[in-house]
């Protein structure tokens, strides 16, 4: 008995490690897309499907671009944060302008309007890493080319792993306000994108061309920031803002907690997000009172549901569905979605103030909705507003995760 007991034990602890090391050898699942939707996109792009050509055409343009420039790191530029360590990242906060008064006093806001003079050094790097990474990962997965992933992993070496180069896990400096704050928790917004970038390395690992060292070193910094987001005075500030600062500080966090696999902090802001984001944020007709105020409300309005869509994908790996979660006032995110759908069609409707013409992007949350709704017009109306974008305009604004959904969506819809 006792040999068949420990012949037993043999058998359990041999099954349990082939699991083990199975687990460890499939390849992760993505963030926002489906494996078959990516598997799909690579198939057309092998079929010369035409309908892909010159959205492939503005990828591989722009990955070449990409090729030849950065990498960049924080310390490519002097900042003048009170920061002694030039690996701390810094900004300034756009909406705010000296005093024509008194140059020596605090700033004075201006919503909306954007100060040209900011320090843009760090930010606009920030972004580069972000674009020219996604561009070049999705370019060297769709045409099977490995210098493309090679010089991504180059830019990513020196942003977050390189001791005397990389970006120091925090944003004790962002977003800071000449005369008046050294930094602030709404700089967070700063790395809004890379609930996004996570998707490009999720792409990476598909592909079988992360080395395991340089993965361990990406995961290990986002284990850090992950840390600072949750326990800082910044961090914490932002994640009590109440508009879509709280949002976005939700859906970085999802993100991060999906690449670092702590499935306990995902489960942890799906609660805070239908104990006190939602219902603080949306009344019951699905209007947004927070971003209704701005002076750029329906961007804003947009913004904000961007950053509940991502953030609501990432929910619904440990089985949250908060699409349709109803606060006490009867609002929901799916309720928002439609409360905006006219004004998403003709702009020229919406009462509230918008100083500038909304952007002609693509809105992510009509893609995401419309794949959880496809009874719905979301998918119809995301499809109507896709476009490509020209080489000459690569600004900082420029999206590449807007170019990864048209791809796919028209492989796949």
């Amino acid at each position: 008995m006792k040999n068949l007991f420990y012949l037993k034990m043999i058998i359990i602890t041999l099954l349990f490690s082939i699991k083990l090391f199975a687990g460890e050898n499939q390849k992760q699942a993505f963030l926002y897309f489906e494996e078959s939707e990516i598997e799909k996109l690579k198939s057309e792009v092998e079929k010369s499907n035409p309908q892909l050509k010159p959205y492939l055409e503005e990828l591989q343009q722009f990955a070449n671009v990409f090729l030849k420039k950065g990498p960049w790191s924080v310390t490519d530029y002097k900042s003048p944060s009170i920061s002694k360590d030039p690996q701390d990242y810094y900004s300034e906060s756009p909406y705010w302008w000296p005093n024509p008064d008194n140059p020596d006093a605090p700033f004075i806001r201006k919503d909306g309007v954007r100060n040209p003079n900011r320090f843009m050094g760090h930010k606009s790097s920030l972004n580069r890493v972000y674009q020219s990474t996604f561009v070049l990962v999705l370019a060297g997965y769709l045409f099977d080319e490995p210098k493309y992933i090679s010089h991504a992993l180059n830019i990513l070496e020196v942003w977050f792993i390189n001791p005397e180069k990389r970006m120091n896990p925090n944003l004790n400096y962002a977003q800071a306000i000449p005369n008046k704050s050294p930094g602030r928790g709404v700089g967070i917004i700063d790395t809004h994108r890379w609930t996004k970038l996570v998707e490009a390395f999720y792409l990476l690992d598909y592909t079988g061309q992360w080395p395991v060292d340089h993965k361990k070193e990406i995961v290990s910094w986002f284990k850090d920031y992950l840390e600072w987001l949750n326990t800082s005075k910044n961090g914490l500030d932002e994640k009590k803002q109440g508009n879509n600062h709280t949002t976005w500080w939700c859906a970085q966090v999802a993100a991060y907690s999906r690449l670092t696999g702590n499935e306990d902090l995902l489960r942890t802001v799906a609660d805070y997000v239908k104990e006190d984001v939602i219902p603080n944020q949306i009344e019951g007709n699905g209007s947004m009172p927070e971003e209704e105020k701005r002076t750029r409300s329906l961007s804003y309005m947009c913004f904000n549901l961007d950053a509940y869509s991502l953030f609501i994908r990432n929910v619904q790996s440990e089985g949250s569905n908060l699409w349709q979660f109803e606060n006490a006032k009867g609002g929901s995110v799916k309720k928002t979605i439609d409360y905006m759908i006219p004004y998403l069609q003709n702009p020229e409707k919406w009462t509230n103030q918008q100083i500038v013409k909304l952007s002609k992007k693509e809105p992510i949350f009509l893609y995401l909705a419309g794949k959880e709704f496809p009874d719905e017009p979301y998918l119809d109306l995301y499809k109507s507003k896709r476009h490509q974008r020209e080489l000459s305009k690569l600004s900082s604004s420029y999206d590449p995760f807007l170019l990864m959904t048209n791809l796919v969506s028209m492989a796949n819809y």
